[in-house]
This record gives structure tokens, C-alpha cells and sequence, in this order.
């Protein structure tokens, strides 16, 4: 048999309906024909918070599986963080604002810097007599990468059908690796797990380029059902792969030499991925936390404002290109006593065996520094309206 990767074309602008969209929790249940972003640029932002506030947890007021998750969420940040993975904080004053976007427009793009808005006013607070802004915090977490592969593949010239589990088929351009030149690829392409039918962990190889020395990895099969599973599949196999080589059974009995790393006749091909995308996180967005009541019903607090991301992302058979940045702004509020207190604030949303390493459906795909125990990026592939014509 010969081996066969396949991942997928993007390209979005994310919106409620684009089937492209981010996520927080990683065990937050996958959507049939909806691909999925996470990175770890999240709990990068959520760290900054806290040690401004100097607390351990920031309990929402609201119900927020996301922070629930945050809070909770474990990190060796000199381990898992790549070199191009940064973030800062401060008073949300327009020196720190102008500061803020020029670093964001020099490191990443006008793009990720748009998400900096000016600085806002302190004091009244527009259509509240009774609210008052004492303070306003910013807190940034940006990503800027381009591993390459150590071995240059080759473009594709058929579209090959990605099938989503919404049913869907999406043709998709791609590139890659087949007869002897798949030889010349080795082990730069190598196989942590196969069962032989269907379930596969890949990894390939990435150098520095912009600041990493780790490796993509995908994943594949039957239980996958969101990033956590993708990700404990995928660590498995880190922790026991494969070895180079060893012995397998076909199904009238037959032995083959099975090894780990691409070889000579193998095939091997992978879709481009493209795709920009801006999102809110609703469930982070307007919570209200750290409350404090005063004398006469008067009372302080603070509020997260839109939380908000902007990722770019393309797959090329040079390598990766990523760039990504969290935006949470937090503001202190006053709100006055005697009639207004705690109900004045408002209610809001909240022989050589050829292996058939086959990715034309569904499937995880992570970025891994080399000793992390958590990718710095994810993302779940699923079609939907996020594929390119």
C-alpha cells in the first residue's frame, strides 16, 4: 500500500455563519462541517490578567466556561511557548494604545493592530449618570512564525474531494510527495501511530524559521471529537511511537517491513491551508469580576470588555506561516450608592508495507515545541464554508 496525507484549502474571514470559528475550551464539542482554531495565545492573555490583578483565578461573576477553563488550565510556559509567542499589559491610556498598535502593526500586520482601540474615557460613562470609569486595563497576546520543512514539496496538480462530517466535498488543491522523491523526504515525514484502519498520528518536521524547533502534527480517526481528544491522542504517540521499523500482518497473513519514516513508492499529500480570520469569545466578553460593595449601596467592579482574536494562517510546501494576537480589555468601574448597587448593572449576553496515511476527512492539526505538553496552536479541519472553491 502507499501512504496519503491530506489537509485542507481555507480561506475565511470568520463570521457566526463562515464554519471557521475559535474556541477556548479545548474539550468543547466539535460542530459536523465547522473547522475550529485555538491557540495558545488564550491562556497567555488570561496569565497577563491575573498577575496584573494579582490573583491566582479570575472568577467571572457570569457563568463562563471559558474562564472556568483558563482558570484551570496548566502550562509550562519555557517548555510549550515558541520563540515568536509574546504579550504585555498595562493601563489602557493612549500612550499605551499607540505603543500597543505599533508593535502589533510591526510584528504581525494593520490588521492585528486594528484590533487596539482607542484608549477610553475616564469618568461618566456614556448613558450612565450612576457608572463611573476609574481605570481601564489592555492586555495583548500576539504569535508570529514561519517554520519551514526541512524538504521542499511538491505542488499538486489534481484537486483531490475532503470529505467533512457534515457530508460535504470539498476539491482542494495541494502538495507533496510520491515515488522516489518521497524517499528523499525520509523521515522528515514520520508516522507516531497507525493502526492500519484509519486512526494516524503524522508528524513533520519544522526548522527554525521566525523562531521554533518543533514539529506539525496531525491526527486522525474515529474519537476524535474535539481538540482535547486530538491532543491526548497526539501526546500518546509523542510518548510511544512507532519504532523505525518493525514487523506487520495483512489480512491473508502476509508480513511486511512497516517503517515509521516516508520511503521510496509511499505517497504523501496535503492540501494548502489559507485562511484570516476575526473573532469575538462571547463567553469571556462582559463578565464582570472581582466585585467589591461599598457604604450605601455603592459598589465597585471590573468588566471585560469584547474579547476578540485575529489569526492568519497559511500552509505552503515551504512550510507554515502563522500570526495571531488575543485582545482582553478589562475597565474598573464605580457604580453609585442608594438606589443603584448591584442592580444597576446591566443584564448582558454571555516488504515494504506502503501505508495509506489518508487525511481527505477530518482531522486535528497542531504545532508542538520540541519538550511541550501542549501545542502552541490547534486546528480542527472539517470543511464547511471555510474551503476555497
Amino acid at each position: 500500500m502507499r501512504r496519503l496525507f491530506l489537509l485542507g484549502c481555507l480561506f475565511a474571514v470568520g463570521s457566526p455563519t463562515s464554519g471557521l470559528e475559535t474556541c477556548v475550551p479545548l474539550d468543547t464539542v466539535f460542530t459536523p462541517g465547522c473547522s475550529r482554531v485555538w491557540s495558545l495565545c488564550v491562556p497567555l492573555a488570561w496569565d497577563r490578567l491575573r498577575a496584573y490583578h494579582h490573583v491566582s483565578k479570575i472568577e467571572l461573576i457570569e457563568p463562563s466556561e471559558s474562564a472556568s477553563f483558563l482558570n484551570a488550565f496548566q502550562w509550562d510556559e519555557p517548555s510549550c511557548a515558541p520563540e515568536g509567542l509574546f504579550a504585555l499589559a498595562g493601563e489602557h491610556t493612549p500612550l499605551f494604545a499607540d505603543e500597543a498598535r505599533e508593535l502589533l502593526k510591526r510584528r504581525l500586520g494593520a490588521n492585528a493592530a486594528s484590533l487596539v482601540e482607542e484608549a477610553p474615557a475616564l469618568g461618566p460613562v456614556a448613558g450612565r449618570a450612576d457608572v463611573k470609569r476609574i481605570r481601564a486595563v489592555l492586555v495583548l497576546a500576539g504569535l508570529r512564525l514561519r517554520p519551514r520543512f526541512p524538504a521542499t514539496f511538491t505542488e499538486g496538480t489534481d484537486k483531490v474531494v475532503f470529505r467533512s462530517r457534515d457530508g460535504a466535498g470539498h476539491p482542494v488543491a495541494g502538495f507533496g510527495a510520491d515515488g522516489a522523491r518521497a524517499g528523499v523526504i525520509g523521515d522528515c515525514v514520520k508516522v507516531l501511530a497507525d493502526d492500519r484502519g484509519g486512526t494516524q498520528v503524522v508528524q513533520l518536521t519544522l526548522v527554525p524559521g521566525g523562531g521554533t524547533n518543533g514539529a506539525m502534527i496531525l491526527a486522525t480517526g474515529a474519537g476524535l471529537n474535539s481538540m482535547e481528544d486530538g491532543i491526548e491522542r497526539i501526546r500518546a504517540a509523542r510518548k510511544k511511537p512507532l519504532p523505525a521499523a518493525m514487523e506487520v500482518q495483512d489480512a491473508t497473513g502476509k508480513k511486511w517491513r512497516y517503517e515509521a519514516a516516508l520511503a521510496a513508492g509511499d505517497r504523501f499529500w496535503m492540501p494548502k491551508v489559507r485562511f484570516a480570520l476575526f473573532s469575538d469569545e462571547p463567553d469571556l466578553s462582559r463578565k464582570t469580576y472581582l466585585r467589591s460593595v461599598g457604604g450605601a449601596g455603592s459598589l465597585t467592579v471590573w468588566k471585560i470588555g469584547q474579547v476578540q482574536a485575529w489569526i492568519n494562517l497559511a500552509l505552503t510546501p515551504q512550510g507554515v506561516m502563522t500570526e495571531t494576537v488575543y485582545k482582553i480589555p478589562a475597565d474598573f468601574l464605580s457604580i453609585g450608592g442608594g438606589s443603584g448597587g448591584e442592580s444597576s448593572i446591566p443584564i448582558e449576553e454571555r516488504p515494504l508495507w506502503r501505508k495509506e496515511l489518508v487525511f481527505d476527512r477530518t482531522f486535528l492539526l497542531t504545532l508542538w515545541e520540541k519538550e511541550a505538553e501542549h501545542p502552541y496552536l490547534a486546528i480542527w479541519i472539517d470543511g464547511g464554508d471555510a474551503f476555497s472553491p
